[in-house]
């Protein structure tokens, strides 16, 4: 598999290059950039349309998403916009009977982010290369692991952290520092917290409260990323160990009010992440 995705790679170069064309093109701005964390349940995410926005995940199935200003979404997950993704990620999945009679289906939600990313051409979309030619327009950019020579890439292998590549928020992070961000609010991203929580603002159940679990959560990367970016986590009512920090009610001036997932995705929606059996999602 890895030999296969690196002549992918390797014929694809040019793909690559036009994410170059983008580095620093936000010079001295700032952003927020959105996990899916459960912490968004008490987040009127109006709030945050401000600053332009990276969001990782799936807040873009949030009814309020309209109100953001998002201008990047980053899904580098290899394979997950193609109708391979059941087959070769099986294994892993929630639910072992997944695949069965899926061979050449595209999951759910992938199917559903393949359809947001060609409705919406105002938006750029950093996807993993395995992806193409399942998913390809103007708003699309790659990325890759295997070619370090890239000028994203270059970045993250200064981070000292290259072993996380391909991991949403790193990228995210790593993203913000290539386009000439300034500073960064996180949102949404709990195990940055203190105490951290688990579960989705899209699931409908209680998170875990930890209070040990993730205290020296991406505490590597975090220390490199922030001699270059200012980076600062907003959270529901806690701290953060490894970061700067300030409260939803301090950043927005707001009470933090709670809503179910019921009110924060269309029935639609709620339908597409419970059929996806493979993710095991509680919705």
């Amino acid at each position: 598999m890895q030999s296969l995705i690196y002549i992918l790679n390797f014929f694809l170069q040019n793909k690559f290059k036009r994410l170059n064309s983008l580095q620093n093109i936000h010079s001295n701005e700032i952003c927020y950039i959105f996990g899916d964390g459960v912490s968004i349940k008490h987040f009127n995410i109006k709030n945050f349309s401000n600053f332009k926005s990276i969001v990782c995940g799936k807040l873009y199935l949030h009814n309020d998403f309209e109100y953001l200003n998002c201008k990047y979404i980053v899904n580098c997950d290899p394979f997950f916009i193609t109708p391979f993704f059941l087959n070769l990620k099986n294994k892993h999945g929630a639910d072992p009977n997944s695949k069965n009679k899926k061979f050449l289906t595209y999951d759910p939600i992938s199917l559903n982010l393949k359809n947001f990313i060609d409705e919406n051409e105002n938006i750029n979309f950093l996807v993993d290369i395995t992806n193409y030619p399942f998913v390809k327009g103007n708003n699309v950019f790659y990325i890759s692991r295997f070619f370090r020579e890239y000028k994203l890439n270059k970045i993250f292998s200064k981070l000292n952290s290259y072993e996380m590549f391909g991991q949403t928020l790193p990228i995210a992070i790593t993203l913000a520092i290539f386009l000439g961000f300034k500073k960064i609010y996180l949102v949404g991203c709990d195990y940055t917290h203190f105490p951290s929580r688990n579960s989705h603002w899209f699931e409908n159940q209680l998170p875990q409260i930890w209070y040990k679990k993730h205290l020296n959560h991406m505490k590597a990367f975090f220390r490199e990323a922030t001699k270059h970016v200012k980076i600062t986590t907003i959270t529901l009512d806690g701290v953060s160990k490894n970061l700067e920090y300030i409260t939803y009610k301090e950043f927005t001036n707001t009470d933090p009010i709670y809503y179910e997932n019921i009110k924060l995705l269309t029935e639609n929606n709620i339908r597409t992440l419970s059929s996806s059996k493979w993710f095991g999602y509680k919705t």
